[in-house]
Order: C-alpha cells, then structure tokens, then sequence
C-alpha cells in the first residue's frame, strides 16, 4: 500500500515524520520491519507486521462471537458469522493491508463492545480493571484516526444519560481517555511532528473542480485557471483526473498557495478566494447546463420523516419530471389533496422538492366464534390502522366452558382485514350436588347426606341412591333427575326416601309357660317409631313389672312383644 511505504520511509528517517498517519501506527510498523530487517530482509518485517494486525483482527472478530455467547445469542447465529468471516473474502484480504484501518477497525468493534456493557454495568460492576480496559480502548479508538476521537467525544455524554448511576465512573474514564489524548498530542507538538496536510481536507473540492473542469473544460474562464493553477497544476488536471480517486489530483497540490509551508497554518483568504474561483464562480458560469437536483419524497402525513419512497436526481434546467400517485402497502392518498402531473427543473432546488402525503389506511378485525357452543358469525368488529397496536378482544366469559383463545390475532395491523376465530370447549370438571332427603316421623323430608360430583358442563346428570335401613327410595319424587349439569356448578339432584312401616304383635302371655296367651295384639308402625307397651288386668294373674314399658320400631324382624303375668294362687 502506498501509505504503509510512506510511513515506512518516515520512521527510517527517508521523510519527515508526520501525524498524518497515527504516529503510533508509524513506529509500530516501522519496529516490525526494522526486525525484520534485521533477521532476514525488508519483505520479512512486512510479513511480520502483517501477522500481528491479522492476530489482532482475528482476535477481535473471534471476541465478537464469544461476546454473543454472553449475550446468549442463540448458537445458530453465531455459526453464521463464524462462517460469514471465514468465507466472506473482505475479512482476510482486510487483514492483510498494511493501513491504520485495519487496527482502527479492531478498536473500533472492541469500543462498540465496551461501550454497551458500560450501558449495562452497575456502578458497583465496574472495577478498575474495567476502567483502564476502557481508557486503553478509548484511546487507542481516538489515536488511530480523527473520527474516533469524535466519535468517542459525542458518544460519552449520551453514555451519560443512558447510566446515569454510573456518571462518577464514566467521567473518570472520559477524563482519563481525553487528558492522555491531549497529553500526546502535546508531546507530538514538542517533538515537533506536524499534522497531515491541509489537503486531506480539501480532496472533496479538489474533486469537484476537477469534474467540472474535466465535463466543461470551454467553461473555465482565464482568470480561473490562474487562481486553480496556483494550487492545483491546471494544465496536468484532465490527465490526472480519475472519478473514484483523488489522490492523482491532490499528488500535485501547491502548499505555498495556502500558506501551509509557514509552520503549517494557512491563509484563510487565499482560501476563500481560490474556493470562490473553483466552487461558485464556475458553476454560475454554466448557467442553464448545470443540472439541478430534485427531490420527490412520499411520506407519512403525521410522521413527515417516514419516507415511504425518496425519488432524487438532478436534472437540466427546464426539464419536466413526471410525478404520479403510488401505491404503498397499508397507506392512502390523504384526501383532497392534489397530485401535480410533473414538475419542472428550476434554479431554485428548493421549488424542485416536492412532498406527496399519505396516511395509514383503516383495516378491520372481526372476532368470529365457532363450535358447538355460544357460535356467533360476528361476535365483535374492530377497526384499526396500519401498524397500529392490536389489543385483542376480551371474549365472554362463560362458566363451566373454557376459551381457546383468539386464533391468528396480530400483534400490529396488517395491510388487509382480518378474521380472527375462537371457540368454547366444555369442562369436564363442573361441579354439581346430589342431595338425600329421609322421611321424619312426622312425614316431612329432611337432608341426610350431600354428594358432591362433577361431569361436563351441558351433559346430563348421574347419580345413584344409596341403601338406608329402614327407608325405601322413591324414584318418583326425585327432582332434577333428568337435569343437564349448569356451567354456574348450582345443579342439585334431589332423592326422596320414604319410611318404611312394619307390622309387630305384642303376646300376653303366662309367665314361665309363654304357650299359655291370655291375649295377643297386632299393629303396625313406622320405623323408628317408639311404641308403648301397656301391661292388661287378666282375672287370676298379676303382671310382672320386669318388662320394657317402650320399644322401638326397628327395621330387624319384629318378634313377638311378650308381656308376663304371674299366675294368683
């Protein structure tokens, strides 16, 4: 590379070196081909230097992917830019040019990198380990071209804000980074290494006037070549001129004609003059042949930096360009508004801008409710802008039924109207009672037992009556026997058991020889009845008093009741 030459020959003491280059970048390479020289021949320091920057490079783009498996990006994505950089031919070509850029880049990713964790670290996270990592890299992002040192100057106050918890730290690092850079750059003064030439700066109006004195080379006035010639060498510029390079047209720059050769300042008057000569004068001279740009910009009505499409050129003045609506995914014509046909180039660039609005169209969401239950074609309707937030409908909450949910809603609205589909399923586990009720001894029917079942919702009820002694269930009396199981969990099932009645037979009869009956009576009572047995007067026997006065009905065989006389003497 031709730079890596020149910053060569500047650390052997061939030219005078200069920060064009980073400084530091120049005696790096300078040491590494001085070794190589010294082991073996010039070709070998190159080789040398060559290696440490790929090293450099390579560790830093391996550092990326190892930085993504903190982040715990997914395996997948890192493979893929494993393989991007081993077979995307940019990356080892790049490693191999011998230019600042190189280990700029490589700064200039680590910087990235350190800048977000220090977006992310808590005050209490960042250690003085973290602080002189990020002042090396800060630094050495800043010494290896001007624009990290600009970047990093606007980068840290939004760094600032975004942790805000941290600001003592992120100070010391800016300060730190910022004093250091100073420090040096005072040192090159003193050493007395100058900056780059003025020219470096001026290659885009270099450029210019080269192109327009290569296109309109009748247009150029006397005067004008002289002003040009004193900077530029005029008669060599269309032999020199090469639309992608500048180089061939800075190579034979004047520095006297600005001052440059005292101390490296310049004149600023000069400067304006020859900037006038190259940059306006020309060009007013052109008059009518200079194209001028136009600007056709369709854009959002409420949202003016939304450009649905930009539409620029430049064109002869006079020139008519032809305007026309557009079609946009989501987006309409505002109303009333009216579209011109064409516009015509002016010298005015201003009155050749023209802005075309448009806004979001208005689409519709219909919730549509399918199945065996509750189905309903349109259930609701929404409506909604392109790409506005879509807050799904809240569906009817039924009990006993569980919602699937609304299929396919979108999280934004899409360019067209959309159906969106649920459905109910019924539970299986709805609660429903079955009560038993008993007869009392005064024919009325009170709860015995609770059961608590669950079914499917809609479904018909199931139950079984249950065996108590001495009552019989009545199927006839069972309220909601053929009832469907209610979502709300409130269905009873209620079954009836009537008291059973059993017939008994009290024996009086002579004690010690029972086959002796003075009497016998028979009756017949509910279960659980007590009964009162009376003793009887029989001539010639006198009752034992030994026996119960009261018995109660049970659901057992009634054996005879036996009542005891003792035989009179």
């Amino acid at each position: 590379m031709y730079d890596a030459g020149n910053q060569i020959a500047q650390f052997l003491g061939y030219a005078k070196l200069q920060n064009h280059h980073p400084v530091l970048h120049t005696v790096i390479m300078g040491i590494c081909v001085k070794l190589g020289w010294t082991i073996y021949n010039f070709n070998f320091g190159v080789f040398i230097f060559t290696m440490l920057q790929t090293v450099v490079l390579a560790g830093t783009l391996s550092y990326t992917i190892k930085y993504l498996k903190k982040l715990n990006i997914h395996i997948g994505y890192r493979i893929a830019l494993l393989l991007i950089y081993s077979l995307v031919i940019i990356f080892p070509v790049t490693a191999t040019i011998d230019t600042k850029d190189v280990l700029y880049t490589s700064f200039a990713i680590l910087y990235t990198i350190m800048y977000y964790e220090l977006i992310n670290r808590k005050k209490e996270d960042i250690s003085v380990k973290n602080i002189v990592f990020s002042v090396i890299i800060s630094l050495l992002f800043a010494i290896f071209r001007k624009e990290g040192l600009y970047i990093l100057i606007l980068s840290f106050p939004i760094l600032f804000i975004l942790n805000k918890k941290s600001i003592k730290k992120l100070l010391i690092i800016f300060i730190t980074t910022i004093f250091i850079y100073c420090a040096y750059s005072t040192t090159l003064k003193i050493l007395n290494i100058p900056n780059g030439s003025i020219k470096e700066a001026l290659a885009l109006p270099f450029q210019q006037t080269a192109t327009y004195i290569n296109e309109y080379p009748d247009e150029v006035t006397e005067e004008e070549k002289q002003v040009i010639d004193k900077l530029l060498n005029y008669s060599t510029i269309q032999e020199r001129f090469v639309i992608n390079n500048v180089d061939p047209i800075k190579a034979e720059y004047n520095n006297k004609a600005t001052g440059e050769n005292k101390e490296g300042t310049t004149d600023i008057i000069d400067m304006d003059n020859i900037n006038n000569a190259v940059m306006e004068e020309n060009y007013i001279n052109v008059g009518y042949k200079k194209p001028y740009k136009y600007i056709i910009d369709y854009v959002e009505k409420d949202n003016e930096s939304h450009v649905l499409k930009h539409v620029d050129g430049a064109e002869e003045y006079g020139t008519d360009i032809a305007i026309g609506e557009e079609s946009f995914m989501g987006y309409i014509l505002v109303e009333n508004q009216t579209v011109p046909e064409k516009i015509t180039i002016t010298d005015n660039e201003e009155s050749n801008s023209i802005k075309i609005y448009y806004e979001k169209a208005t689409y519709k969401i219909t919730y549509k409710i399918e199945g065996e239950y509750f189905t309903n074609e349109k259930y609701a309707e929404e409506e909604y802008k392109y790409e506005e937030e879509v807050t799904a409908k809240e569906a009817p909450n039924k009990a006993g039924y569980t919602f699937s949910g609304w299929s396919e809603i979108p999280n934004t609205m899409p360019a067209h109207d959309v159906e969106v589909k649920g459905h109910y399923t019924a539970n299986g586990n709805t609660a429903y009672k079955v009560e038993h009720y008993i007869e009392d001894l005064n024919g009325e029917y009170i709860l015995k037992d609770t059961e608590s079942l669950t079914g499917t919702t809609g479904a018909k009820v199931q139950y079984s009556e249950k065996e108590y002694e001495g009552y019989t269930y009545d199927a006839s009396k069972t309220e909601n026997g053929e009832a469907s199981i209610s979502g709300e969990g409130d269905t009873v099932v209620k079954l009836y058991y009537t008291r059973n009645k059993y017939q008994y037979t009290i024996k009086h009869v002579e004690k010690g020889k029972e086959s002796n009956v003075l009497e016998e009576e028979k009756a017949e009572a509910a279960y659980g009845t007590e009964i009162e047995v009376k003793s009887k007067e029989y001539e010639g026997y006198t009752y034992d008093s030994k026996d119960k006065d009261k018995i109660e009905i049970t659901g057992k065989s009634i054996f005879p009741i036996r009542r005891n006389y003792w035989r009179s003497f």
